[in-house]
């Protein structure tokens, strides 16, 4: 017999559900789930959800993040509103000098660049000065939403990106580089914040080489160390973004396919004192959702080699 040739099985917020709360008899076969049920089946499984981004790496939730720096400005805030930072980017240069006042652009390539996007161009004065593009008017020009505030030089860089980052849940140490002009990368070290705010000169500029990271409540703050003395160097760094909730009845959990069982299973756990499951019935519940669990932190772990060598 042969076989079906599809990949594409997929589950939803009401699958769960609804195959929970059968288990579970807190639903009839074929009948809805009670309304004060589904509700507190959503509310354990979207604090489930949450509650996993603490337990580690997860492979599929690794974002690449670039932060555009200011020059001699030791922290910035990641996340909505924050300073600029994009997951994506284009990078030009100015192809004919503008001066201080005018809101038209001509660099070397407009390919890629919408209207809308967040533009930043570096002025003669050393900072980039960020707007917005209000038309990509040919192939190497473009109108900004405000008036350039100084000269721009033949050759200064143009960053464009369309979406700031969310706030990283953990930025990846190792990851963190910094690219300079000729596009060459130097790694830079994640610093603990003893490590921090033992640097007696917070202020010195330079090439940054270490930084120290803040997960705030709704945005992060990374500081850096040296502060830029050049926006014409980026620093880039992977980050474990935050796992998309499940809000609607038909949406997917942010989870690979193969999670499925531990989702069910840990809500049928979560479930089970609703369902009036004896003490042990919960027992034997949390040990099959944390075996699950485990089976999938398992799973979820990169492949490499490991390699010793003497101290």
């Amino acid at each position: 017999m042969a076989t079906s040739g599809s990949t594409d099985f997929s589950i939803s917020r009401t699958t769960i559900i609804n195959d929970v709360c059968e288990d579970l008899n807190l639903k009839s076969e074929g009948q809805p789930v009670a309304n004060h049920i589904k509700t507190k089946a959503i509310l354990r499984l979207q604090a489930m959800i949450k509650a996993d981004m603490m337990d580690g790496l997860h492979l599929w939730a690794i974002a690449d993040g670039t932060l555009f720096f200011v020059l001699n400005q030791e922290s910035y805030t990641l996340g909505t509103g924050g300073d600029e930072a994009s997951a994506s980017y284009l990078k030009t240069e100015v192809a004919t000098a503008q001066t201080s006042g005018n809101n038209t652009l001509v660099v070397d390539s407009t390919t890629g660049m919408t209207a809308g996007d967040n533009i930043g161009i570096e002025l003669d004065g050393g900072d980039l000065q960020w707007t917005t593009i209000t038309s990509v008017d040919s192939s190497t020009q473009v109108t900004l939403d405000a008036n350039l505030t100084d000269d721009v030089a033949v050759d200064n860089h143009v960053y464009t990106y369309t979406t700031i980052i969310e706030k990283p849940i953990r930025i990846i140490p190792d990851t963190i580089r910094i690219e300079n002009s000729s596009g060459m990368e130097t790694p830079v070290h994640l610093v603990s914040r003893s490590d921090y705010m033992s640097i007696p000169d917070k202020s010195s500029s330079g090439v940054t080489n270490k930084v120290f990271y803040e997960p705030l409540r709704t945005t992060g703050k990374l500081y850096i160390w040296p502060v830029a003395d050049d926006v014409q160097r980026v620093l880039h760094f992977n980050y474990e973004r935050t796992l998309e909730d499940m809000d609607a009845a038909g949406n997917e959990p942010d989870y690979p396919i193969q999670f499925a069982e531990y989702l069910m299973a840990g809500l049928r756990y979560r479930m089970g004192r609703i369902a009036g499951m004896t003490d042990q019935e919960l027992i034997t519940a949390k040990a099959e959702a944390d075996s699950e669990k485990q089976r999938c932190l398992d799973f979820d772990s990169e492949e490499g080699s490991l390699f010793f060598q003497p101290g």
